[in-house]
């Protein structure tokens, strides 16, 4: 089923990237084609997410040696972490348990990526070998070890400071996540917000109707609240396709000069604590980003070229979610 939405999903894509743009289709046709895959999108996240809900928690404690030639639960377990990683193993070794080519390779690049924080527990700098000792074993346990209580995270990529956009266009806000082994975080909705800012960079809270008392959490709101984007979406969506609106200063109490987007993931049982309060994660972007009126309308030629770079950004969430 998976394979036939995708593959429904880069036919539509591929058709709409070689129409005759400038003649044939319209603006107003090209969008309506976006916001089709943005559907289709958003349908294939929500069934992930939904599988991902089912996997269930997996961990396992690393207390042996794993090297070449191996064979056994160790080598599996050791083979079901490096996927967990994003790494490939072949399923021909897979099926035989077996540490041979792919799972070497495998290995490697996990030392490879977590280099220092082996080398500082064992106490020297460690060479991309593949060979599992002691090191990669407390790397592989920080993570998958059972028992192991690890804090997920949320972490806003775009906007994050520096950028300009106008009122009235539409963009992806895009933010990353890691699970913990127990996947609390798959099956969990979050707030966008948008934080805006005076001159001289203080909080304005939004009118009544548009704010939200989750957003007033963010550390930049200043415990006030402000601009709710959407609620609720889930995390694992990892993007928000954002029209921003041509009345959004309008929407707060005062003219804003500059802007955050923040995002949060309310807590609920079994992480509720202390330590984390009411909000389970949450995010900003790490500085200022400016929204602006435009100055002076596009050409076509223009416009059609933002819609180009929408449908290469809708491509983009296609293969990644190919490759999860």
């Amino acid at each position: 089923m998976k394979k036939i939405i995708l593959g429904t999903l880069f036919l539509a894509l591929f058709g709409f990237a070689f129409t005759p743009t400038a003649k044939a289709t319209t603006v107003e046709e090209l969008l309506a084609q976006i916001s089709i895959l943005q559907v289709q999108i958003l349908q294939l996240q929500k069934q992930l997410a939904e599988n991902q809900a089912t996997t269930g928690a997996w961990c396992h404690n690393f207390n042996g040696n794993i090297k070449w030639k191996d064979r056994g639960s160790e080598v599996e377990a050791f083979q079901v972490a490096l996927e967990k990683e994003g790494f490939q193993v072949s399923a021909d070794e897979k099926t035989n348990k077996y540490f041979y080519t792919s799972t070497l390779e495998a290995a490697m690049d996990f030392q490879c990526r977590y280099k220092t924080d082996i080398s500082k527990s064992v106490g020297y700098e460690i060479g991309c070998t593949g060979f599992v000792g002691s090191g990669t074993r407390t790397q592989l346990n920080k993570t998958y070890g059972c028992g192991v209580v690890i804090k997920p995270y949320i972490t806003v990529s775009s906007p994050n400071g520096g950028e300009t956009w106008n009122l009235g266009n539409s963009y992806f806000i895009k933010w990353t996540y890691a699970e913990t082994n127990s996947n609390e975080l798959s099956g969990k909705n979050a707030t966008l917000c948008l934080i805006a800012l005076d001159k001289n960079n203080s909080p304005i809270p939004a009118k009544s109707g548009w704010n939200s008392g989750t957003c007033a959490y963010l550390p930049s709101s200043g415990g006030k609240s402000t601009y709710a984007i959407t609620n609720p979406i889930r995390v694992t969506n990892g993007t928000f396709y954002w029209t921003i609106p041509s009345d959004l200063s309008n929407r707060f109490e005062s003219n804003p000069v500059s802007y955050k987007v923040g995002i949060l993931v309310p807590s609920a049982s079994p992480l509720e604590s202390e330590e984390w309060g009411t909000i389970m994660v949450q995010d900003e972007s790490d500085s200022y980003f400016k929204i602006v009126a435009e100055t002076g309308l596009n050409n076509l030629e223009s416009q059609l070229a933002d819609i180009s770079k929408v449908a290469f950004q809708l491509s983009e969430v296609i293969k990644n979610l190919l490759g999860r």
